[in-house]
């Protein structure tokens, strides 16, 4: 009997992940609302507090594009972070291609008729006969941004599924400068005021995505276009995948419609400008949310995908703690220096900042409850449960909100709409845990019942072996209870020695050449035992290390090197490798018949 001790499955891998990847997430969703931020600062500064409030009414529309683009952007990172899982790289850059090929017809369908009707829109939106001439040529160069704004979602978004952290940076630093230097030149030198403002938006847009497409126009690339893999009959998939955040993008543009219209009648047009300026902040200091969102969303379709229940335990361990560490921190300091940091965006009135100073201290204590909000949601998301996700976004982000503030604006004017920012937030956490207690039959649950909603997709305790590696001991040490848990699933000796082979052959390398630099680094074993099947796979966070590779590296000529893996190549039914994030990801299928000689 072995008495060596298993170690743990560990979560300092996706600890790691996590902390890395966290910091491109938010920038993803900065570059989504860098036009806003830019025009509010450029409006606020050149064209006073009347263009201010123009900009407040029209800034739902940007809401309105996302709603259409995310139904296919947030579908396809969804159905693609599953392919990815699985190792299916063909249904993933057909999935991504035909994302692009969908946008780019949409956006230029959905300029075109901006640019038709762009006076109707403006009054749909609640702008006034004082606001609508600024409001309309804002509209007007938009239209013709469309299309540019529509391909920087999943652009970004797929260059996270390929960790290309320097490209992210370069991208929003392309956004930003293009939308400065537009704005100013548009705007203010060539005297095109909130047309030119529109207009910028689009340039920047445009030079950012050209950029991101030279990488992906490359064969060579993990994820790339490509036509011939399109599969039209993925695309309900990916629709059903993406309608739960549309959702919350339809409520991001219906809530100020609602929300201008109740500060127009209890508390003036003032209020209003406030509120714009309020709403720059939050697509600022709200893309902290939506990054964490957008994380949990892409790694838990991964993780999904790959069927593994106490990975997505251990990762939602690491989401919960970590954000609410960091962003606690930031949304206090949001709430303590709110005047000074709204005052940009005032335009020098001392009214409108007062209002938006209390605006932005309620939106603050709002966000930290969102975080929570936010995390479970995707989660919910990233397991299939889309009905579920839908309902609760448009609780969140239109009924609660506008509901709370119909219900105290009338009394106590624009204080009120600014504590229904806060109450909204506190009632969806509150419906998330009412219906769990109602599923579940019971007040108290775990993470796991929280984030599975009281499901379990895992494979049963006792058809799994987790462990996480740390050193050369450790793996020598796993292989006899590699074998002690293939007996005790019934395999042949053959199969069990053929297991711990594979994993004391593939852990081996990795420790050896992986370990090297001299960093703390791990290696997650997972071993299953399905039918006829034993899937064993191996996560680790060092020097990409592909076997296949390494073989066909390895010369015909010398043939006992890499004799351990050749091996096991030939003996096992599938052997794959993946750079998933920052980890790396070998998976060996071994047929037990086949092990067995049958």
């Amino acid at each position: 009997m072995n008495e060596r001790k298993l170690n743990d499955y560990n979560e300092g891998i996706l600890r790691k992940m996590y902390l890395m990847l966290i910091p491109m997430t938010i920038l993803n969703v900065l570059l989504a609302c860098q036009a806003t931020l830019v025009d509010s600062f450029i409006v606020s500064r050149l064209l006073g507090a009347r263009a201010m409030a123009a900009l407040g009414i029209v800034s739902p529309l940007m809401s309105f594009f996302w709603v259409f683009i995310n139904v296919i952007s947030n579908g396809a990172t969804v159905f693609s972070g599953k392919c990815l899982g699985r190792g299916d790289m063909d249904r993933l850059n057909g999935s991504f291609t035909m994302c692009l090929t969908l946008l780019t017809a949409g956006g230029l369908a959905l300029g075109i008729l901006l640019g038709l009707f762009h006076g109707p829109v403006a009054r749909l939106l609640g702008a006034t006969e004082e606001l609508a001439p600024m409001a309309e040529a804002y509209i007007l160069g938009l239209a013709i941004s469309a299309a540019g704004i529509a391909l920087s979602g999943p652009l970004n978004s797929f260059l996270l599924f390929d960790n290309q952290k320097k490209m992210t940076f370069v991208s929003m630093g392309i956004m930003v400068v293009m939308n400065v230097v537009c704005d100013v030149l548009f705007a203010k030198v060539l005297g095109m005021g909130m047309f030119g403002l529109g207009l910028a938006s689009g340039v920047s847009y445009y030079c950012a995505d050209i950029y991101n497409l030279s990488y992906f126009r490359k064969k060579s690339s993990p994820i790339h276009l490509d036509r011939k893999l399109i599969n039209w009959k993925d695309l309900p998939e990916i629709v059903r995948a993406g309608l739960p955040v549309a959702s919350m993008e339809l409520c991001h543009f219906l809530r100020p419609v609602f929300f201008n219209r109740i500060l127009l009648r209890f508390a003036g047009v003032l209020a209003v400008a406030a509120y714009a300026a309020e709403g720059t902040l939050a697509s600022f200091f709200g893309s902290f949310c939506g990054g964490v969102g957008g994380l949990t969303l892409t790694v838990g379709s991964v993780i999904a995908g790959e069927e593994d229940g106490a990975s997505l335990n251990r990762f939602a361990k690491v989401v919960y703690k970590y954000s609410l560490l960091i962003f606690v921190v930031v949304f206090a300091l949001f709430f303590l220096f709110a005047g000074v940091l709204v005052r940009p965006f005032c335009g020098g009135d001392s009214e409108v900042l007062a209002l938006a100073t209390k605006a932005c201290r309620c939106l603050a204590i709002g966000l930290t409850l969102n975080v929570l909000v936010m995390i479970t949601v995707r989660f919910y998301q990233a397991l299939g449960y889309g009905k579920l996700v839908s309902v609760l976004n448009v609780l969140d982000y239109f009924v609660f909100p506008v509901a709370w503030g119909m219900l105290l604006a009338p009394g106590m004017g624009a204080d009120g709409a600014w504590a229904a920012l806060i109450l909204a937030e506190a009632s969806t956490l509150a419906v998330i845990l009412i219906l769990l207690a109602i599923r579940l039959k019971r007040p108290k649950f775990t993470l796991q019942e929280l984030i599975q909603f009281g499901h379990s997709f895992d494979v049963p305790a006792a058809d799994r072996l987790d462990t996480t590696l740390y050193s050369m001991e450790d793996v020598i040490g796993i292989s006899q209870f590699v074998e002690e848990f293939c007996r005790d699933h019934g395999l042949n000796r053959r199969t069990a020695m053929l297991s711990a082979l594979a994993i004391e052959e593939m852990a081996g390398n990795i420790v050896e050449h992986g370990f090297a630099d001299g960093k703390k680094h791990a290696v997650d074993i997972r071993a299953l035992c399905r039918g006829k099947e034993m899937i064993i796979r191996l996560r680790d966070d060092c020097r990409p290390f592909d076997p296949k590779q390494q073989l066909s590296a390895g010369s015909s000529d010398d043939p006992g090197k890499n004799v351990g893996i050749r091996m096991i190549a030939a003996l096992s039914k599938d052997m794959t490798y993946q750079k998933l994030f920052s980890m790396n990801v070998t998976t060996i299928v071994l047929d037990t018949d086949a092990a067995a000689g049958k």
